[in-house]
């Protein structure tokens, strides 16, 4: 068993990746309890799904997932580890974890939206404000708002 994770990135350029990890790791006081932990990055589906199946249950906070990853699309991960419709949910994720879909494509959002994701992010607001995006989708939806889109 590999050790716990409280966010995990699908991301699958090597630069972005290290952006996004250096980006959060400078704010984690910014992301609360989904920033206490661990930040893994995994570049494709299946690499997520490996690292999900090693982490204790409940462990994952936060997933921030990119729409077009080295092995697809990624609705078909998402539809492994979660489904909110049917109350599917991977056993390593918190109860309070949240899903953030990222993308550079435009139509990403109704595609993040139809799949239950907390919210998207587009790629083309800087990585430096990543984290604050991500906070501000985490209070919004804690606030009770259903959707949030950052474009």
């Amino acid at each position: 068993m590999t050790s716990a994770t409280s966010i995990i990135v699908l991301e699958d350029n090597l630069l972005i990746a290290m952006s996004v990890r250096s980006t959060f790791a400078r704010a984690k006081h910014r992301l609360g309890p989904y920033g206490d932990g661990v930040i893994h990055i995994e570049p494709s589906g299946r690499r997520l799904l490996h690292r999900l199946g090693g982490q204790p249950a409940g462990s994952v906070m936060l997933i921030l997932i990119d729409y077009s990853i080295a092995d697809g699309v990624s609705s078909t991960s998402i539809a492994q580890i979660w489904c909110p419709q049917v109350g599917r949910r991977h056993p390593a994720l918190h109860p309070e974890a949240r899903l953030i879909g990222w993308s550079a494509n435009e139509d990403a959002a109704v595609h993040f939206r139809a799949l239950g994701l907390d919210g998207s992010i587009s790629k083309h607001r800087p990585v430096i404000n990543l984290a604050a995006d991500v906070s501000t989708i985490l209070e919004q939806r804690q606030a009770g708002k259903d959707w949030v889109d950052l474009y």
